[in-house]
């Protein structure tokens, strides 16, 4: 993929919605993803960038069980603000 500037119209726009869902509450990227029309991937990128410039941060950490998984995944939440990352939780056996 090529590198993004994020200084095009789209990306702007792109990034400005982003900032209107965070100021609703924390947001995984799934939620970020469906908010501003775009892809997963698409979206983590956006983020890497927003907190890159730290506009946003992580506010807290999404556990979510699975079978196949003995502690389950660990998603980020992000918010918007200029606040130190939660720190990642520590998972107990």
């Amino acid at each position: 993929m090529p590198a993004m500037t994020f200084r095009r119209p789209v990306a702007l726009a792109r990034i400005k919605r982003i900032e209107q869902t965070l100021r609703e509450g924390p947001k995984n990227v799934d939620d970020i993803a469906t908010a501003t029309f775009s892809s997963i991937a698409v979206a983590q990128r956006y983020m890497t960038h927003l907190r890159q410039q730290r506009r946003v941060h992580i506010a807290g950490w999404d556990l979510r069980m699975s079978l196949d998984r003995p502690f389950g995944y660990v998603f980020p939440l992000y918010a918007a603000g200029d606040l130190p990352d939660a720190p990642l939780p520590t998972l107990k056996q």
